[in-house]
């Protein structure tokens, strides 16, 4: 018996994505795809329709290879059915169908950068341009031409640096992750892309710029695709600035104590705090990548009092470990810094309206020209929205804090919060709607309590020095070390952070945020140096009043080991009511009417 088969012209399977190169296997009784197809079985008695096999095969439908000859390179074989040791090879229509076909093949090699098939090759080689052979999973760098006086690569057609890619047929997913592998030279950023993905071009790069977290800060290289925004680390061993000042300051203070402390212990200390710091500094990424496409807010911000910086928020994304296709794990939002004076204004500007232009329509941008303007409306539009009840008090003062550029990436403006509550004793949880068991929000923490304020007047009206001016208080309500730090030392990574301030441990116990209570009495009264606002976790995240991580904060001269936050008695020691209560007051009623006297006094009017 001899099956023909005829093929639907342009078979579906012939103009899929997938390369000849690799060709899709599917198993006849897996195979339900829709192929028109008519067979004639012959038997033996039966005599063959000659007639109309001769109509087809001019009709360009059927294509019948003498398989005594070689088969050509370029028939395109579709079946081959086997029956007492011969082959009927059926093939392509040899009509228009076939040359759009070679050339649709063509035109996708081109597109997705496979290489050309040549006969004899192994298919365990790749075939680059035609000559250079490779192994896969090998990497291919590709050299690019320096840069000219311009700053434009010299030697090519455009002012784009390229990636190089690899060779995997099927990579992991580093889609949202570092650029692994080459950082031999400042211009050859290679990450890992398949190779059914085109070559992307780096648009604009800024050298010298800064990653700011609250963590620390890193220096590294910012490239811009059409699609990508990729921040590539300088520094091979991945330590923070305050890490890298906190192992010089260690070093420092070895030395001097070489004279009371045995060498010896005071090198293998040292050598174990450095260790400490290189394991931590190893699992940081030497470089990073956002999708652009995921931007939801851009914001002009300043950095240690100069306008030279830029925040992005992103839209969270689920996925793997680092955050699927859009942004690393855990992170929301990127601050970075362009470099100080007019040139960092300048490249941060550039750097801006570039972004701003490859994000979607629906981002929000603060456009460097508009930037006032932008500003003014956000404030009016978000101002109408918590007026008209739309808004809670809790977003208000969030959006304010962004819209103010204060971030949660930068501990040096951080957002702040007021004190809203002024009972911390009672046994019993306060009246919300009593306006005795608040705070006057209509005054700052240093005018609250009357004597301590006539206090502050008497020192600024008799205090004369002919370098500092006169002033009221001797502390900020909002600063990195006094305020952030110290209510937030039971988190990471602001727990590293303190001890790096305090020479490689935790402060005195005393000196500790330990109790409620008692901080609101010293920044009420008690000290004559405490005026300390609030951070936005008090009013959302109770896992700052545990000690969660068992840190060995000391003992109080009292003699209490400190470790949970003591809470006023109404909480019944459980921070989830704390914070509950705590939000509650911020979105009462009483606190509302006082909220903007607070505002004015923080954001001014």
């Amino acid at each position: 018996m001899v099956r023909i088969w005829f093929v639907e012209e342009c078979k579906k399977s012939y103009v899929s994505n997938y390369h000849t190169q690799f060709p899709r296997i599917v198993p006849k009784q897996l195979d339900h795809s829709e192929v028109v197809t008519s067979s004639h079985e012959i038997d033996d008695d039966n005599e063959i329709d000659f007639d109309q096999l001769n109509s087809l095969v001019k009709q360009g439908t059927l294509k019948i290879v003498d398989i005594t000859k070689k088969e050509n390179k370029d028939e395109l074989a579709i079946e081959v059915d086997s029956m007492d040791g011969s082959q009927v090879i059926v093939s392509k229509p040899s009509m228009d169908s076939e040359s759009l076909l070679e050339d649709f093949i063509q035109s996708e090699e081109l597109f997705l950068g496979f290489p050309d098939t040549h006969d004899g090759d192994d298919r365990n080689e790749i075939s680059m341009s035609g000559e250079d052979k490779i192994q896969p999973k090998e990497t291919i760098s590709i050299d690019i031409p320096p840069l000219n006086e311009q700053g434009n690569l010299s030697g090519a057609d455009d002012n784009q640096h390229h990636f190089s890619i690899s060779t995997f047929s099927n990579p992991p997913n580093v889609s949202s992750s570092s650029l692994q592998g080459h950082h031999h030279s400042q211009y050859a950023h290679i990450p890992n892309t398949p190779l059914s993905v085109p070559i992307r071009a780096v648009d604009l790069h800024y050298d010298n710029c800064l990653h700011i977290k609250a963590e620390g800060n890193r220096n590294g290289t910012i490239f811009l695709t059409a699609t990508t925004l990729v921040f590539e680390y300088d520094d091979v061993n991945g330590l923070y600035e305050g890490e890298e000042f906190a192992i010089s300051e260690l070093a420092k203070k070895l030395e001097n104590d070489e004279e009371d402390h045995d060498t010896e212990t005071n090198d293998i200390d040292y050598e174990r705090i450095i260790q400490h710091f290189k394991k931590t500094a190893a699992q940081r990424p030497q470089s990073m990548r956002w999708n652009i496409t995921q931007l939801s807010h851009i914001y002009l911000r300043r950095y240690r009092l100069r306008d030279s910086a830029l925040e992005m928020f992103f839209i969270p994304s689920g996925g793997d470990a680092t955050g699927g296709p859009g942004l690393s794990s855990a992170l929301s939002s990127i601050l970075l810094d362009f470099g100080s004076g007019n040139e960092g204004n300048r490249r941060r500007d550039e750097a801006a309206n570039a972004i701003m232009s490859r994000a979607p329509e629906s981002t929000v941008k603060q456009w460097p020209d508009k930037s006032a303007q932008f500003l003014h409306e956000h404030l009016r539009n978000i101002t109408i929205g918590w007026v008209k009840g739309r808004v809670s008090n809790f977003d208000y003062l969030l959006a304010l804090n962004c819209l103010s550029g204060r971030s949660f990436n930068d501990l040096c403006q951080y957002p702040v919060f007021p004190w809203v509550l002024s009972d911390y004793t009672s046994e019993e949880m306060p009246d919300l709607e009593d306006k005795k068991n608040y705070r006057d929000l209509t005054k700052p923490m240093g005018a609250i309590n009357p004597e301590r304020l006539k206090e502050f007047v008497e020192r600024f009206q008799t205090f004369d020095d002919p370098v500092i001016p006169s002033f009221m208080y001797g502390s900020h309500y909002s600063t990195s070390a006094g305020v952030v730090l110290h209510f937030l030392v039971r988190l990471h990574p602001f727990a590293s952070l303190h001890r790096q301030l305090q020479g490689g441990h935790f402060d005195v116990a005393d000196r500790l945020f330990s109790s409620v209570s008692r901080s609101w009495d010293m920044c009420t009264g008690q000290s004559a140096a405490e005026v300390k606002e609030l951070t936005p976790e008090w009013y959302c995240n109770p896992s700052f009043l545990r000690n969660s991580n068992n840190f060995k904060l000391g003992t109080s001269q009292d003699g209490d080991i400190i470790g949970d936050v003591e809470l006023p008695p109404w909480a019944k020691g459980s921070p989830e009511k704390f914070v509950e209560v705590l939000r509650c007051a911020l979105e009462s009623d009483v606190c509302t009417s006082m909220l903007p006297d607070w505002i004015d006094l923080i954001f001014g009017r």
